[in-house]
């Protein structure tokens, strides 16, 4: 299918939602983790790992878990999404202040796999406890995308 319906990608969304929130679902967007990172040496790519990433290391971070989903929504008419919840990162002090550089998804709590990265437009300073970086995790599926062909046998 090279044309996809804004019905079809927007049932695709939901569907994609339904299944993780049923918990029957089991793949990396069932819970992820949200983390953040202060370096990534070499720069992220499709072939990435955690030990590519340097991860937070401020006084009160953890990273932080996605337990539900809403939507799905359209944006802008060009993507069917559906959004994770608000997820707050903030110091407890500032006796380690930090430059965070952008996000990365994780299968686990501590270690496990790097499932992607989001890196900042512009670098985030957390200096103290009276500096929150805020973030919600967002998947769409583009409308203009292609999901998938079909083959003519002769």
């Amino acid at each position: 299918m090279r044309i996809a319906t804004k019905a079809l990608v927007l049932a695709m969304a939901g569907a994609q939602k339904s299944h993780v929130a049923s918990g029957a679902y089991s793949g990396p967007l069932y819970q992820p983790y949200i983390g953040l990172y202060t370096d990534f040496a070499p720069p992220p790519t499709p072939d990435s790992v955690l030990a590519n990433l340097t991860e937070a290391a401020f006084a009160g971070y953890a990273r932080q878990q996605i337990t539900a989903w809403s939507g799905p929504s359209y944006s802008g008419g060009v993507a069917a999404e559906i959004l994770g919840p608000l997820l707050e990162f903030t110091p407890s002090d500032g006796t380690a202040p930090q430059v965070i550089l952008g996000v990365f998804w994780a299968d686990a709590l501590t270690d496990g796999n790097l499932l992607g990265v989001d890196p900042f437009d512009d670098p985030f300073a957390l200096p103290d406890q009276f500096t929150t970086l805020a973030w919600i995790a967002k998947l769409q599926l583009q409308i203009t995308e292609s999901y998938g062909d079909g083959i003519v046998i002769l």
